[in-house]
């Protein structure tokens, strides 16, 4: 991840200002770090896995090709395709193709690094025009890695120099020999890749280098494997020879083996280039040759002729020519898909490119639940939080629309905290509360007061409330009043318990609303938080209904969801997860919060034994308050006669109605309300838990912007206004640079440069002005703004040379310079979109930049 600097600025900037910013950096690396250790636990186990899916393979391969012990094979892992020509396929169901894909094929790219293998990494930007430029791609990063990958994954070693292509053919003796139309072919890569595996197995790369022969390999004709023999002939588009035409061999070369060619290094043939392993990968580098993983990110970018052709003569290679697997190469796939692989990889191949494969798919983790883990690292990082309404911008408008990138989202955070430190005016009171109050015991009393009264309005009524008198001991002695800096540190203490408690309490809830069908309050961590944030939990809404599902569970269920909280509550206390941000909370507070969670702990076990004790008893009695009953068993008070119905009377439906309201209304045990019917006592008891639930949860996590000092925790803080709503809004310029709307200020850069990019040489008196010392392209844009739907090319290129100070006329054309940078101009306003050609009028081009805001 790529860290935010700034600039000191000049010489007179501010000492608080640097100050802030030292104390950002220690926040956030402390923060960064456990977000990256959660980050690579979530990711970790996919790429353990298709690592295992590439070791297995390899193992299986070395043990066909007769490079290990044939005892070692495990029947249940063993690959029926080494033999077969099937190319093991790791298919990467990896969803939205974003930034963070990369981080698992580095670490592929690692893990294969380190067990003598090669990697070539096909980005989507490389030229796959055709097979043959993508085998040449592939074959040039298996000779010559990416120096810049290597150094990225290995910041300890040394730089290494890369070799062109001349110097890579010249030094290395296993491909002196190779024609220019045969370099970076699977030719070659075969030739090199056994010649160093026949120097690893019978001798040391002194005694070859005194006149071993190595035989080269078979060839087999294809569009990227052109021959030797005549090699500016034009090849044929099949993939196979001809059936009456046996494949021809390149006969025996000698190759005189330097002792340097086959150590494990980038470039081992060059002096210039050093070595980027370490000594213990060097022990090892003369063991069994690695794996070549060829990983494909977007697969679907690569079109189907392409790949067909690509798969067919990497299956070639990988079984080997007529002689078996003897000379055959471990080539294994990845390959990154978008979409499905019936819709996106399948159906673009035939039937006889698929059974080449031998394919097992792998499901990256969706996007969501990094990004609750990326949460849930900062719930329990004490200190900065994201404000409600910059915590939605981030998620809803930006992660969910964008890209779906988790690095990019943590770059957006980063930004505001920064943003936060710089912009508060005391970013010493996000440290632990002992340094918080040794530095406000430091502060001046004016400059106390300034701070109060001006930088946090939420804590002036505290301060200068005349209704809070001095406390009073168990003896009737007043204890001294406390001080304004007593107060602060109590309410600072007050949001550090807050920030420890809502992770823990927020769970504990989850567990308790687990048993729902329907949970209006969300599935995750994640929304829970925010609608704590915005108003506090219990004053939702969603609260609420939550609540009353609560009361239509079963009792099994509930009793389960109460007895599964408690202990996981105690689990909780058990393994405390502060260890990472230990250096960064209080003692005291952590001892604090403790005892809070065990005694809810044990009240929520206390509410179990109460529910469960009420469950089980017998509601004995009628069950009905205030009805008597008479001799006969019917209740007193109601008439027979309005009971009794004549069955021999013939009666309409309007009066069977209305015999029954009349029994209704002067029945004793008609209830006005559902409230009035007599409750149970499991109902009694579950209703007394769900009030102490709304209670427990409003005192212990309450709304934080309702808090004094919530500014200084709470940001970035945007523009206050006469809006009473807790919920701050954010800050207009934070909002343009974590998301700037491009048109908007290219549009206004090319306007007015001056002011938008600040350089002085370029102030204009207004925006409508025009400056011959301003830029060709914002001359031409400004002109093309006052132009209609169509634009003659011959007035534009006379108004240009008019600004430029030139006096032009039908007589006097303007200068070849000036027409030179007139149409280089053009040239850049048609590429950034702004006119296009018309095919009416040769001479005329056409505006489209209609409705761009001023």
């Amino acid at each position: 991840m790529q860290s935010i600097s700034i600039s000191s600025g000049h010489s007179g900037a501010s000492h608080a200002e640097s100050h802030g910013y030292s104390l950002y950096q220690e926040a956030w690396m402390s923060l960064k770090h456990a977000i990256d250790a959660d980050l690579s636990q979530v990711s970790g186990f996919i790429f353990q896995k298709i690592d295992r899916f590439i070791q297995n393979n390899h193992e299986n391969w070395l043990i066909a090709s007769g490079l290990t012990p044939a005892g070692q094979l495990n029947d249940t892992d063993f690959f029926p395709g080494v033999r077969t020509g099937q190319i093991p396929t790791a298919l990467l169901l990896a969803g939205v193709n974003t930034p963070d894909h990369n981080l698992i094929y580095r670490q592929i790219f690692s893990s294969v690094w380190m067990q003598n293998g090669r990697v070539a990494l096909i980005n989507p930007g490389t030229d796959t025009a055709s097979s043959r430029l993508l085998v040449a791609s592939v074959v040039k990063q298996f000779l010559q890695p990416d120096s810049d990958t290597i150094g990225a994954l290995n910041p300890g070693f040394p730089h290494t120099v890369l070799l062109d292509d001349e110097e890579l053919f010249t030094q290395d003796n296993s491909l002196h020999s190779f024609p220019s139309t045969t370099k970076f072919t699977y030719l070659a890569l075969s030739e090199w890749y056994h010649s160093r595996q026949k120097i690893s197995r019978h001798q040391s790369p002194s005694d070859l280098s005194r006149g071993a022969s190595i035989p080269a390999p078979h060839s087999r004709r294809s569009l990227s494997q052109p021959s030797a023999r005549t090699p500016g002939r034009q090849l044929r588009s099949s993939m196979f020879p001809r059936s009456n035409q046996a494949p021809r061999s390149l006969g025996r070369r000698a190759f005189d083996v330097g002792s340097d060619v086959h150590a494990k290094t980038i470039t081992p043939v060059s002096k210039r280039s050093s070595s980027v392993l370490s000594d213990r990968t060097k022990e090892v580098s003369l063991d069994n040759p690695g794996p070549l993983v060829i990983i494909l990110p977007q697969v679907e970018s690569i079109p189907s002729h392409v790949l067909e052709e690509f798969i067919h003569l990497t299956s070639i290679y990988l079984s080997g020519p007529s002689d078996g697997c003897s000379r055959g190469l471990p080539i294994y796939l990845v390959l990154g898909l978008s979409t499905s692989p019936e819709a996106g990889f399948e159906s673009r191949l035939c039937a006889s490119t698929l059974g080449r494969l031998k394919t097992e798919r792998f499901t990256v983790p969706p996007p969501a639940s990094f990004l609750e883990t990326v949460f849930e690292a900062l719930i329990h990082f004490p200190g900065f939080r994201l404000t409600h309404s910059m915590t939605t911008h981030l998620v809803d408008s930006l992660f969910l629309c964008l890209d779906y990138s988790v690095q990019n989202f943590l770059r957006r955070i980063q930004f505001c905290m920064l943003e936060h430190y710089l912009n508060c005016p005391n970013p010493e009171l996000l440290l632990p509360i002992e340094r918080a109050r040794a530095y406000l015991t430091a502060l001046p009393p004016t400059e106390l007061a300034n701070m109060l009264t001006l930088h946090y309005p939420s804590v002036t009524s505290l301060v200068t409330d005349p209704s809070m008198s001095p406390p009073v001991s168990p003896t009737g002695r007043v204890k001294t009043k406390p001080t304004v800096v007593d107060r602060l540190v109590t309410q600072l203490a007050s949001h550090w318990k807050l920030q420890y408690l809502v992770s823990p309490l927020l769970s504990w809830f989850q567990f308790i609303c687990s048993s729902l069908s329907a949970q209006p309050l969300g599935k995750s961590t994640l929304s829970l938080y925010r609608t704590w944030l915005k108003n506090g939990l219990t004053q939702s809404e969603e609260f609420k209904l939550t609540l009353n599902l609560l009361s239509g569970l079963t009792k099994d269920n509930l009793l389960q969801a109460i007895d599964r909280a408690a202990g996981w509550l105690g689990s909780h206390l058990q393994n405390e997860k502060v260890g990472r941000f230990c250096n960064l909370w209080s003692p005291s507070i952590v001892q604090e919060c403790c005892s809070e969670l065990r005694q809810l702990e044990r009240t929520t076990r206390h509410w179990y034994e109460s529910l469960d004790a009420a469950s089980t008893k017998i509601n004995t009695g009628s069950g009905i308050t205030g009805l008597e009953t008479g001799p006969t068993g019917s209740p007193v008070g109601v008439s027979p006669a309005s009971q009794a119905l004549n069955g021999k009377q013939r009666i309409s439906r309007w009066g069977l109605r209305q015999h029954l309201q009349q029994i209704a209304a002067s029945s004793p045990a008609r209830y006005s309300s559902p409230c009035s019917r007599p409750q149970t006592p499991w109902e009694q008891e579950r209703s007394a838990f769900l009030t102490w639930l709304r209670c427990e949860l409003s005192r212990l996590i309450p709304c934080p912007s309702n808090l004094p000092l919530h500014e200084v925790f709470y940001g970035p803080i945007g523009q206050r206004t006469t809006d009473s709503s807790p919920q701050q809004l954010i800050s207009l310029s934070v909002r343009r640079r974590l998301n700037p709307p491009y048109q908007k200020c290219v549009h206004q850069a090319l306007r007015d440069p001056g002011t938008y990019l600040q350089i002085s040489q370029f102030q204009l008196d207004s925006p409508d002005s025009l400056n011959p010392a301003l830029p060709d392209l914002c001359i031409l844009y400004k002109l093309h703004l006052e132009s209609t739907k169509m634009i003659n090319l011959y007035d534009w290129l006379m108004a240009f040379a008019t600004v430029l100070g030139e006096e032009v006329d039908r007589e006097h054309p303007p200068a070849k310079s000036t027409q030179a940078r007139f149409f280089h101009g053009i040239a850049q306003l048609h590429q950034f979109g702004y006119i296009k050609p018309t095919r009416h009028k040769a001479d005329h081009v056409m505006r489209l930049t209609w409705g761009i805001a001023v």
